[in-house]
């Protein structure tokens, strides 16, 4: 900025008074000295300001400096009749920015005191004083030899007018600058705050085990943890481009953040990704929406949480439910597959005596069928207490309860109750993973036959509604009480002397995790019913 107020003053100057003539051309020495005396000034400014020291003293110095050079270049060019009299305003501004108050304030003072001693000085004749073109002298008015500048009223109006816009401007300007510093001190507390509260949310993020992640209505990472980053495989580039999980493949089916997006609500769901080392991950992405004023969605929060480790612990609890149940099996099974030996022993000593044609083709028939009986009863308990992978197919309601039915019948309790089948139409198919769903009606039948020690009626009916299919297990048993219907779900809670409460708090959470639910109704005295709750399978089309 000096160095083009340098260039400034000398195209001003040529310009003034060899071209225009607005000047005679003895001020023309005058006007290039002071220029030479602002040349010297800037070069030596520029080296001092290389220099350590206090800036604010030589910003002061330099700014007299100024000053001065600005007299000088008044009293070549017309004193108070050059328009150019303004100038003394523009170092007292830079002084109010950058120097404190009392300097700034002496920089005004200086500025002040210089252009009246300008002014008197060309008034007394001390000063010379050169024409200017541009200022009207008439000579009908003031005679040929009289100026504005010897004009003792012209003098006291513009040095008045000039002292009062110097002081005020250093007045504005100051108070502007201070207002400034202060918001800007604001600024940067409350910039201070917001990254101590960034550092402060991605240590306690980090310290609970979980990552998150905010994007905005475009899909747009905005931010995410280092958790994220880790898990995810993302680089620090993925921060302000559209979420690579939305532009997957099946982006659009697992990103629950769209879900939020789209449908304004909490969305959450489970995926299973490949490490590096070919092991498997289980994430919980649970995406949150942040709305306005207005009710319209401008971000979305999504937590991701590492699951592996539970996953493997349910996988385990599930596992111990099964042969828990196969445990209270133990006994009809000795009966189920018992019962066939002995006839089988006894038919085959027959044999042995008999040879007869006739009764050798009925042994065979009645063989095979007990083979057959106990294969079938060792398959189903095979199938049930195998620990296999959590894998997703399709398949009917009706399938799961017939299932399920074959395994209680073996319970030596369930030879005195009866199991009736509701009437009901057509169930649509569901998906999910076979044995967690056997399971949860395993754990209902169960708790039935255990309810009804006496002998009983359980009733099973399945129902499709709207958006899902309903199984309901029902027992004519001692029904359950107020308080023991709010913890029935609760893990750990039992009202058995020897159960561990955990059938049906499994039971839920399977439900829960394929989407669905498991309520009770139960009045005590008048039997209970618990309803699982499955969502429909929607067929993709091709």
């Amino acid at each position: 900025m000096r160095w083009a107020a340098a260039a400034a003053v000398l195209t001003l100057s040529v310009i003034g008074v060899p071209l225009m003539k607005l000047l005679p051309l003895s001020s023309l020495p005058w006007l290039l000295g002071w220029w030479l005396v602002l040349l010297v000034s800037n070069i030596g400014f520029q080296r001092l300001i290389e220099r350590p020291g206090n800036p604010e003293s030589r910003v002061m110095v330099l700014l007299v400096i100024d000053l001065v050079i600005i007299t000088g270049f008044l009293n070549a060019s017309g004193g108070l009749e050059n328009p150019l009299y303004l100038s003394y305003v523009f170092p007292v501004v830079v002084a109010a920015i950058l120097l404190s108050r009392p300097a700034a304030f002496a920089v005004a003072v200086i500025a002040c005191l210089l252009f009246c001693v300008l002014m008197v000085g060309e008034a007394i004749h001390f000063l010379p004083h050169v024409t200017f073109g541009l200022f009207p002298h008439p000579d009908e008015i003031f005679g040929t030899s009289h100026h504005a500048s010897h004009d003792g009223r012209f003098i006291a109006g513009k040095s008045l007018s000039l002292v009062v816009l110097v002081l005020i401007t250093y007045y504005l300007t100051s108070l502007l600058r201070d207002r400034l510093r202060d918001s800007e001190e604001v600024i940067s507390n409350v910039a201070r705050e917001a990254i101590l509260e960034h550092e402060r949310l991605e240590g306690v993020v980090q310290a609970a085990g979980v990552g998150m992640m905010v994007v905005d209505p475009t899909m747009t990472v905005q931010w995410f943890s280092r958790r994220v980053g880790q898990w995810l495989g993302w680089r620090p580039e993925v921060r302000g481009s559209v979420c690579p999980l939305y532009q997957a493949e099946q982006g659009c089916r697992t990103c629950v953040a769209a879900g939020a997006l789209r449908e304004g609500r909490a969305i959450e769901v489970e995926r299973r990704v490949e490490g590096e080392n070919g092991s498997m991950r289980f994430l919980r992405h649970a995406a949150e929406p942040l709305k306005d004023s207005d009710g319209q969605v401008i971000q979305v929060v999504e937590l991701v949480e590492d699951v592996t480790r539970r996953k493997a612990l349910e996988a385990e609890a599930l596992h111990a439910g099964k042969l828990t149940v196969l445990g209270q099996l133990a006994a009809g099974l000795a009966h189920e597959i018992g019962n066939p030996l002995a006839s089988l022993a006894t038919r085959l000593q027959r044999l042995e005596r008999e040879r007869e044609p006739g009764f050798l083709d009925e042994s065979l028939e009645l063989l095979k069928n007990h083979i057959e009986r106990i294969k079938r009863t060792v398959r189903n308990v095979s199938l049930f207490s195998r620990n296999r992978p959590a894998e997703w197919a399709t398949f009917t309601a009706e399938e799961l309860v017939e299932e399920a039915l074959e395994l209680i019948r073996l319970d030596r309790r369930a030879r005195g109750v009866a199991f009736e089948r509701g009437e009901s139409g057509p169930c649509p198919p569901i998906r999910g993973v076979r044995d967690q769903l056997v399971q949860i009606l395993v754990n209902l039948l169960l708790n039935a036959l255990e309810s009804m020690p006496d002998g009983g009626t359980v009733h099973i009916a399945t129902l499709a509604t709207e958006a899902a299919v309903e199984i309901t297990v029902s027992d004519t048993g001692k029904g359950l009480g107020p308080d023991v219907r709010r913890r029935i779900f609760e893990p750990f809670f039992t009202t058995k002397q020897q159960g561990v409460g955990l059938g049906l708090a499994i039971s839920k959470s399977l439900a829960e995790a394929h989407g669905g639910d498991l309520r009770v109704r139960s009045v005590a005295g008048e039997g209970s019913s618990f309803t699982v709750s499955l969502p429909k399978h929607i067929q993709e089309l091709a």
